[in-house]
């Protein structure tokens, strides 16, 4: 294993390439260069979807390992697609890729590969608590949002600052569990007040 070898042989790239298809995430012990060198990370990667949490940033960067990461980690679990197919298939099984990948990958997929919506609204629909998991920019986005909070009210927590002064999401965590209007601005309250109890009025009066 790299993680016992000397810091010369770390810098090998034959040695590399051999440790890392037998031990994938012993890739972390290999040198800077080898994990920034290409060749080296796509073989590793081939190997394992998990050594890709310890590629160079100018890798996880790169759409080809992001997707080679993605496959390996479909394949792992018996889903062969093709990069056409990917897309799609991340979505379906969101909750299998939410969970198994390692938070570099996550955060390349939603960055790198997918529609940043949908994935976010899949995430949330499958497993609400995963919204801790997404990236600033999908947290940010009011359909995910307002999606997460009417499913967990407190996640309203979580929700980043600006978008926790959105009506709709304020609302639909306070509709749901009141003591929530205490992580609402004070110049807020009386509107959201307000709004939740025609919400409900129009609620009883629907049922009628």
């Amino acid at each position: 294993a790299l993680k016992h070898v000397s810091s010369r042989l770390r810098n090998v790239q034959e040695v590399v390439v051999l440790a890392a298809r037998k031990h994938p995430q012993g890739l972390q012990y290999a040198s800077p260069e080898l994990r920034s060198n290409r060749a080296t990370v796509i073989d590793a990667v081939s190997a394992s979807f998990k050594a890709f949490e310890f590629a160079g940033p100018e890798l996880r960067a790169d759409p080809e390992v992001i997707r080679l990461a993605a496959r390996q980690l479909l394949s792992t679990n018996g889903l062969q697609v093709s990069n056409e197919e990917l897309p799609e298939a991340i979505e379906k099984n969101v909750l299998l890729v939410s969970k198994e990948s390692g938070q570099q990958l996550l955060a390349a997929l939603q960055t790198g590969l997918l529609t940043t919506r949908a994935f976010g609204l899949a995430v949330v629909k499958h497993d609400p608590q995963l919204y801790r998991k997404l990236e600033e920019h999908v947290k940010a986005d009011a359909e995910v949002s307002l999606e997460a909070v009417r499913r967990v009210p407190e996640l309203f927590l979580d929700i980043p600052f600006p978008m926790r002064n959105k009506l709709a999401i304020q609302v639909a965590a306070v509709a749901q569990k009141s003591e929530m209007v205490s992580f609402v601005l004070p110049t807020d309250v009386k509107r959201v007040l307000a709004a939740v109890a025609q919400e409900k009025a129009l609620a009883k009066s629907a049922a009628c």
